[in-house]
């Protein structure tokens, strides 16, 4: 999560700001056990983020699983919240998504358009 924070505390947060918003994402925003300690919230969203891209992107399903597998990319992925792999400003947009309409919008926005 010291990545999280990090985005939060370059948008000009304080770090009061940061952790609250930091504690509204993990506790509220994401799918419960998402950070637990065995991370099962985690495991649920990459089954359903998986099933969801090999239905609507069968080619970048068939690509990510010519390396090594879904598990292996898509968990750096969420656990971030996409900072590692996307552009700040992509980032920040999935943000604004996330504080604005909640996570359950997050598959309706990604798929909408195919």
């Amino acid at each position: 999560m010291n990545s999280i924070c990090g985005m939060l505390l370059l948008l000009r947060a304080s770090t009061d700001e940061a952790f609250w918003l930091t504690e509204h994402l993990v506790f509220h925003l994401v799918p419960a056990a998402y950070y637990g300690s065995d991370l099962t919230g985690l495991r649920i969203e990459r089954l359903v983020f998986r099933d969801l891209v090999q239905k609507y992107c069968p080619a970048q399903y068939a690509k990510i699983n010519e390396f090594s597998g879904f598990e292996l990319y898509f968990d750096k992925w969420l656990i971030c919240l996409f900072i590692d792999i996307l552009p700040t400003e992509l980032v920040l947009r999935i943000w604004d998504l996330l504080f604005y309409e909640g996570y359950k919008s997050f598959h309706r926005h990604i798929f909408s358009k195919q």
